[in-house]
């Protein structure tokens, strides 16, 4: 069984996209934020066999709601720091597990891979890419461009790895990837991503996506240029 999650968090101006947002100021910051999470959550729609918006602060539930679609089931995430909270999602979602039975399809590994709403050019093909990697790995992981990751999975059972790691930092993807190595865990390396979390990471991010040939993620730039040109944000958009 192929479970992903989607982490995010409400789009409360000046609490989302901050440095972004020193640039371009609070409000297209987090108009920019919310049209990332619209476009992922139409973009992995259909990945998966289930797929989980998990959300914070669990008293905004009917905003979640408002912009999940049918194919999301909405799970609140627990207090505590980002590491806690991954790991309760993760030993949640495999306590929730089917039981397993030799030689039925029910024996397949549940593989359970979360990401963030901060990389929205990743596609369904590198999430498929990563459930295929937890056949034979363990663990997965895809390091973004800043030091950090924005994915990890795991197979079967929620590893050990969220402790001692100082988030927000650009070792985040070295600490936790030495606790694999400690652990002697196996584990698969996904190419690496950026996270777009200021304005030097937007502007080159919304040149690539005009030049691709996604329709998405085209459709995604002009949505983007279109809140920088109404916001006068920057006194113009990109060109």
């Amino acid at each position: 069984m192929r479970h992903l999650g989607l982490f995010a968090k409400f789009w409360e101006a000046g609490k989302v996209k901050t440095r972004l947002a020193a640039t371009i100021g609070p409000i297209p910051a987090r108009d920019i934020y919310l049209r990332f999470l619209h476009h992922l959550i139409h973009r992995f729609d259909s990945s998966a066999d289930c797929r989980d918006l998990v959300y914070t602060p669990a008293i905004r539930h009917a905003e979640f709601a408002s912009i999940a679609g049918e194919r999301w089931s909405l799970v609140p995430q627990v207090s505590g720091g980002l590491g806690v909270r991954m790991r309760s999602f993760f030993e949640t979602a495999f306590s929730d597990s089917p039981p397993k039975t030799h030689g039925h399809s029910s024996s397949i590994a549940h593989r359970v891979v979360i990401i963030g709403a901060d990389s929205p050019q990743l596609d369904p093909a590198l999430i498929e890419h990563a459930f295929v990697e937890l056949l034979t790995n363990d663990a997965v992981i895809g390091p973004s461009c800043d030091g950090g990751y924005y994915l990890i999975g795991f197979r079967d059972r929620c590893l050990n790895v969220f402790e001692n790691i100082e988030w927000s930092t650009p070792t985040v993807f070295a600490e936790t990837e030495k606790q694999l190595q400690q652990l002697n865990i196996n584990y698969a390396t996904l190419p690496s991503q950026m996270d777009i979390d200021d304005w030097p990471a937007l502007a080159g991010s919304l040149k690539q996506f005009a030049a691709s040939t996604d329709p998405d993620l085209q459709r995604l730039e002009q949505e983007i240029q279109l809140i920088l040109g109404s916001s006068d944000a920057l006194g113009r958009s990109i060109s």
